[in-house]
C-alpha cells in the first residue's frame, strides 16, 4: 500500500485526510483495503475520480466537525517552487505585484529528478527569496504515470508550512493549467487541471472559507516572456522532462548531432525543451539551427501521436503548443504555401 510520510506534521486534520485519500486511490483495487471515511466535502473530488477514471470509486461519507483556521492577513505568499521556468517566473511576477514571496519545495515527490531540490535552492538564492525544503516521501506504487493528487500533497505541505511558521494562509502554484480534466489524459494531466484544484479549494473552504490557490501566469508564453529577461535564472531553471540520470546523454547527443549548445539542465529532446528552443529561435534569443528546429517540431508531433491527438496540418500542430502566431515561426515560409516533413509525414 502506498503511504505519505512527512517530516513535519500537517497543520490540520483535513490535510491528513487528503493525504489518506492519496494513499487510498493508489491501492483502490485491493479488496482487502479498509475504506476510509471522509467528510461530505470530499464528495466533489471523488466525483471526479468516478467520472474520469475507469474503475468504480466507492467511498463512504460522514460528517466531521473540522476546526476552522484563522486566516493570516498580510502580503505574504507561500509559492510551491520546483525550480522550473514556471515557478521562477511566477515568483518574479508575484514580487513585482507586491507580495513577500516564501518558497516551498518538496524533495522526493518527483523521483526522476533527484537534483531538483539543488536547482530549487540555487534559484532561490538567485532570486533572493527564503526557501523551505521539505521532505515528503510517498512510498509504494500507484497505477498512474503521475498521481492525480500529487500537487495536492504539495499544497498540503505549503499550507502547513505557512500556518506552522505564522507566515501566510495564502498559497500559489506556477504551473497548473486553465484546461479542464475532460480535455486531458487523466493519467498524465489530472493533477494540473482546474477541476482538480477547484475540488481542493472546495474541501479547504471547510476550514478557510476564503481559501484560494493563486496562479498568476496565463500560459507558457508569459513564463518565457518573463524569465528570458533574466538569463542566469533562465539558464539554471529545470524544466526538462528527461530523468536526471539520462539527461547528460541526451544533451550530448543533441550537441553532437546538431551542433547546438544547450544549458546542462536541458536534454534537448523532450517536448518542453523543444518548445523552449523554438520560442528562443523565433524571438532571436538564440542562434537559429534549421535542422534542430525541425527536430523540435517533430518531438511535439510525437507527443500528440502518443496522446492520440494527431493534428490535421502544421498550423494545428503549432496552435496546440505555441503561444504566439504561426507567422513568427522561422520555418513559416516553408509551410505557408508549401510543405514541411515531420515525423516521416508531409504536413501541408
Amino acid at each position: 500500500m502506498q503511504t505519505v510520510t512527512r517530516i513535519n506534521k500537517n497543520a490540520h486534520k483535513i490535510l491528513d485526510d487528503i493525504d489518506s485519500l492519496y494513499a487510498y486511490t493508489s491501492d483502490v483495487a485491493k479488496p482487502s483495503l479498509v475504506r476510509p471515511t471522509y467528510d461530505k466535502s470530499f464528495e466533489c473530488l471523488v466525483d471526479l475520480f468516478g467520472r474520469y477514471w475507469y474503475e468504480e470509486y466507492p467511498v463512504n461519507y460522514a460528517e466531521f466537525p473540522y476546526k476552522p483556521i484563522k486566516p493570516i492577513d498580510n502580503k505574504n505568499l507561500i509559492l510551491a517552487f520546483s525550480g522550473g521556468k514556471d515557478s521562477v517566473a511566477s515568483a518574479l511576477k508575484f514580487r513585482e505585484d507586491g507580495y513577500n514571496v516564501y518558497l516551498y519545495h518538496v524533495k522526493h515527490v518527483n523521483r526522476s529528478f533527484s537534483d531538483e531540490w539543488e536547482v530549487a535552492q540555487k534559484e532561490a538564492d538567485l532570486l533572493g527569496m527564503p526557501i523551505f525544503i521539505d521532505d515528503v516521501k510517498c512510498k509504494g506504487n500507484h497505477i498512474w504515470m503521475e498521481h492525480p493528487m500529487k500537487n495536492m500533497i504539495i499544497a498540503n505541505g505549503a499550507l502547513s508550512y505557512g500556518i506552522r511558521e505564522n507566515i501566510s494562509t495564502e498559497i500559489a502554484f506556477g504551473n497548473y493549467t486553465s484546461s479542464e480534466l475532460a480535455d486531458n489524459p487523466f493519467d498524465r494531466c489530472a493533477g494540473d487541471c482546474m477541476d482538480m484544484w477547484e475540488t481542493y479549494e472546495t474541501i479547504l473552504h471547510r476550514i478557510l472559507p476564503n481559501f484560494k490557490i493563486h496562479c498568476n501566469l496565463e500560459h507558457l508564453g508569459e513564463t518565457l516572456d518573463i524569465i528570458t529577461k533574466h538569463k542566469e535564472l533562465f539558464d539554471n531553471s529545470l524544466s526538462c522532462l528527461c530523468r536526471h540520470s539520462l539527461r547528460p546523454y541526451r544533451h550530448d547527443w543533441v550537441r553532437d548531432k546538431f551542433g547546438v549548445n544547450l544549458s546542462p539542465l536541458r536534454c534537448g529532446s523532450c517536448y518542453k525543451c523543444a518548445i523552449e528552443y523554438i520560442y528562443l529561435a523565433d524571438h532571436d534569443l538564440t542562434e537559429f539551427n534549421e535542422a534542430y528546429y525541425k527536430y523540435c517540431l517533430d518531438q511535439l508531433l510525437k507527443v500528440l501521436i502518443a496522446e492520440g491527438t494527431v493534428p490535421y496540418n502544421f498550423r494545428m500542430l503549432w496552435e496546440h503548443f505555441m503561444m504566439y502566431d504561426i507567422e513568427q515561426s522561422k520555418v513559416y515560409d516553408q509551410v505557408d504555401n508549401t510543405a514541411i516533413l515531420l515525423g516521416g509525414v508531409r504536413w501541408l
